[in-house]
């Protein structure tokens, strides 16, 4: 039984879109308030800062994840800034059909893993799925079946 992970993680197209529309929606409903022109302004300019620093962050962070090697308890994380290191999971993870959420800290930093099925391929998003389900239980306790490979 194999119970390794190698992943190579993308850019999420819709996890920008979504930040995007969050923000279009706020900056709505702040047309729609009934408040003055000049408080309206400053906050649609407050959104709209916060728009560009969260979408730049969501596309452009040197701390984004980029690769993920999992074998056993060993996690190695490589980050858009092409750190490579050993890392923990903590916490739990998060493992629906369509979104994966895991956590990691190395020394004093937290990394989190955001896993869209744009992310990867269909298959890699399948293996992680099955991956975090099966090999990693709650509270990161690992679940392994007995290794019969000689």
């Amino acid at each position: 039984m194999m119970n390794k992970l190698d992943l190579h993680i993308g850019v999420s197209k819709s996890y920008a879109l979504f930040l995007l529309l969050l923000h279009v929606s706020c900056l709505y409903a702040l047309w729609l308030a009934n408040l003055p022109l000049w408080a309206r302004l400053m906050l649609a300019l407050l959104v709209g800062w916060s728009m560009i620093r969260a979408i730049r962050k969501a596309l452009l962070s040197p701390r984004a994840i980029q690769h993920v090697q999992a074998n056993a308890d060993q996690w190695q994380l490589t980050l858009a800034n092409n750190n490579v290191f050993e890392a923990t999971l903590v916490g739990e993870v998060l493992v629906w059909s369509w979104l994966i959420v895991a956590r990691f800290r190395h020394h004093n930093n937290y990394y989190s893993l955001v896993l869209l099925p744009d992310n990867c391929s269909p298959q890699a998003h399948r293996l992680s799925r099955v991956y975090f389900s099966y090999y990693v239980g709650p509270a990161t306790e690992a679940i392994r079946p007995p290794d019969n490979s000689p």
